[in-house]
């Protein structure tokens, strides 16, 4: 080869170096847009499932925390939700003496809810779940908003209560307009893993459908479920 890069006259080797040099920059280049495009795509992986796994985190380390002084279900993670407003849980035994920023730890499949104070490392009190009607269930205790896919006014309001009736002392923590007035049919939307049996209680008692966050609608910060309401509830 060296015999043959010598024998060859001197502008064709100048040219063979110039098409090197030009498919090394094109083959380098394609290597940078190539980890550019796979790191975009892992930046658009966390953004989605970062929230979700925070939250799953959480009610691992929670459930260490308060395995530590009782036997916990065994095979199951527990759904997490936080007392916001006692005010709202008043008459229910459960919450008697609840203090807002204690968790509830929900085991679905073994039917057990658990209050627990973190600060203090507590335990405030336990129960089954729906088993008799001053019980807790996941639909009460998460962070529900309702938005308006109609142009009907006032109909938030008037699911709010719709809601209490279902599920006393529910935490309505949002009330908005959707980006749309022709929703036909009112959707339940989990926002988090943890939250699709609230979802899934919410929308039996709603006579509603379990679905994902429509196209064009923005997802609410601080909200388990998000509930559009269509036509059908007017």
């Amino acid at each position: 080869m060296e015999e043959l890069g010598h024998s060859l006259p001197k502008k064709k080797r100048k040219l063979i170096s110039k098409i090197l040099l030009v498919l090394g920059g094109i083959i380098i280049i394609s290597l940078l847009v190539a980890g550019g495009f796979f790191s975009y795509q892992y930046w658009i992986l966390q953004k989605t499932f970062g929230s979700q796994k925070a939250a799953l985190e959480e009610s691992r380390r929670l459930a260490a925390e308060v395995g530590k002084f009782m036997l916990l279900p065994a095979n199951e993670v527990p759904t997490i939700a936080t007392v916001n407003d006692t005010k709202k849980l008043k008459g229910q035994d459960f919450f008697k003496n609840a203090q807002n920023g204690d968790k509830i730890l929900i085991y679905t499949n073994a039917r057990e809810a658990i209050l627990y104070r973190p600060q203090a490392h507590l335990i405030i009190s336990v129960a089954p779940i729906n088993v008799g009607g001053d019980q807790p269930s996941q639909a009460t205790v998460a962070r529900l908003g309702l938005r308006n896919g109609t142009d009907s006014t006032g109909l938030t309001y008037k699911v709010e209560g719709d809601i209490q009736k279902a599920f006393p002392g529910a935490n309505i923590a949002l009330r908005d307009q959707a980006k749309r007035y022709d929703y036909a049919t009112t959707i339940v939307i989990p926002l988090t893993d943890p939250a699709k049996g609230a979802a899934a209680d919410l929308a039996k008692a709603l006579n509603a459908t379990v679905g994902t966050l429509p196209a064009g609608e923005t997802k609410p910060t601080d909200i388990d479920v998000l509930v559009i309401l269509g036509k059908d509830r007017i």
